[in-house]
């Protein structure tokens, strides 16, 4: 039901969030669906820090079901430089 919400009006925040967290509850985790989900809520807000946080927290949990890695979060955060430039530590 949240997927047809989130596909109705997919600038709602809220909706992406709360699939999100769906996702991350079922009893065998969609990690996955929850990524994309939250990803979508920091692609529409940047300065939702929830939403960062638990796309955080997707990436470790799939790092540590092999099924993706924190390197992929660092990929996702570096592709979102509108300029496409590289991110640098530090």
């Amino acid at each position: 039901m949240l997927e047809i919400g989130a596909r109705i009006n997919p600038l709602l925040t809220r909706t992406w969030f709360l699939l999100g967290c769906a996702e991350m509850r079922k009893e065998r985790p969609d990690w996955k669906s929850a990524r994309d989900a939250f990803a979508m809520c920091v692609a529409i807000d940047d300065e939702d820090a929830e939403s960062w946080n638990n796309l955080a927290t997707v990436y470790l949990r799939m790092e540590g079901s092999k099924n993706g890695s924190v390197g992929g979060l660092v990929m996702f955060v570096c592709g979102a430089n509108a300029d496409g430039s590289s991110c640098s530590a530090g």
